[in-house]
């Protein structure tokens, strides 16, 4: 549970094929604390992917500094804004359902899903 009395779901999503679509894995069921937790998160997620070492992230060279001055005079320049009309309220009619999974779909009790 986290807060108050909410109680709140770990889903773990990882891109590696399930070896049977087919089949969840079986739920602990709730933990009791966060220890609890943390040894089944060790003990039931698979391990990770690798990473492959030659993806690389592009970097953004620097730009030069922009001085306090160049803004100063940027500030000036600009016209100020007009003022905004307050937009006017329409009520949203909306009627509130209870959420249900898809028939057959793929959602268990378990901490593992598979992608």
């Amino acid at each position: 549970k986290q807060g108050t009395t909410v109680p709140t779901r770990l889903t773990v999503i990882d891109k590696l094929p399930a070896e049977d679509a087919a089949v969840f894995p079986a739920a602990p069921g709730v933990a009791p604390d966060v220890a609890t937790l943390i040894a089944w998160l060790a003990d039931l997620l698979p391990t990770r992917l690798p990473v492959d070492p030659g993806l690389t992230v592009p970097v953004a060279r620097p730009t030069a500094p922009r001085t306090v001055r160049g803004y100063v005079n940027r500030a000036a320049r600009s016209a100020p804004a007009a003022p905004l009309a307050e937009p006017e309220a329409v009520p949203v009619a909306y009627e509130t359902v209870d959420w249900e999974p898809a028939e057959g779909g793929g959602l268990s009790d378990a901490i593992y899903e598979e992608y």
